[in-house]
């Protein structure tokens, strides 16, 4: 259980105010740990400006990084996943939830799980990461399938410390930036950062990388389509929202509104 005055989120400075209107809806305690990038970085910094801010108040603290447009279905097989890497990131990994695929799909970057690594009390068996590989072709992505490759879901845990020793070890420019941050010279400094991924900053370069694999009912709704899965259908086949008059058509998604 992750207390509301415990929930930092990052946003653009352009969506500042409607983020904290809809928080002030659902965990008024989470407004005031609302973190505004005054530019896009890609996740790396915005990642790291959230955990300095946390480090700040407790540098042991667990983490759990999550972004905002991702669905998950089954809370049973998250909460198992999540408390497995609780115990990994105790133990100094920077943990990833890894996905089965279940197509071969070309969208997602794929990790390659190694050994299983000997945690006790883990629920679900966490594996030591042996590669990171970006999207694939088709042909290549059929490959990673049969292999047993899981799609990286871009959902982590670990410990502010650990993590602030890796960025200092990896990323030293990231790091002194975000070591002197404040809210006067923040438009400035985060100007100066460079944009990088955590995947490519940090995941690739550290040694201690681990991956949970589970079966939650995952989906990055980041496209059409993933939207068009998870929506109710008519006898059709299509998806309605909004105000639309459909005639003879079918598999399809109406969006309006």
């Amino acid at each position: 259980h992750v207390e509301p005055e415990n929930l930092f989120t990052v946003t653009h400075e352009d969506h500042k105010f409607e983020v904290k209107g809809q928080l002030a809806e659902l965990f008024p305690d989470a407004i005031a740990n609302v973190l505004a990038e005054p530019c896009a970085k890609n996740t790396l910094p915005a990642i790291a400006y959230a955990v300095s801010k946390i480090h700040l108040k407790d540098p042991t603290a667990t983490i759990g990084v999550f972004a905002s447009d991702h669905a998950i279905d089954n809370n049973a097989a998250f909460l198992s996943a999540w408390r497995s890497a609780e115990i990994s990131a105790e133990n100094g990994y920077l943990t990833l939830l890894g996905i089965p695929p279940t197509v071969q799909a070309t969208g997602y970057a794929y990790i390659k799980p190694a050994q299983r690594l000997g945690l006790e009390k883990a629920e679900l068996p966490v594996h030591k990461v042996e590669k990171f590989v970006e999207k694939p072709n088709r042909e290549v992505a059929e490959q990673f399938v049969a292999e047993g490759y899981l799609w990286n879901s871009g959902m982590f845990v670990f410990k502010a410390n650990v993590f602030m020793q890796m960025l200092e070890q990896y990323q030293p420019e990231i790091f002194l930036k975000i070591s002197t941050i404040n809210d006067e010279n923040l438009a400035e400094t985060y100007a100066a950062l460079p944009s990088i991924s955590m995947d490519h900053g940090l995941a690739e370069k550290a040694e201690k990388v681990a991956v949970v694999p589970v079966n939650m009912a995952w989906s990055d709704l980041g496209s059409w389509d993933s939207i068009y899965q998870r929506q109710k259908k008519d006898a059709q086949n299509n998806v309605i929202h909004g105000d639309v008059l459909t005639q003879d058509t079918q598999n399809s998604l109406w969006w309006t509104g």
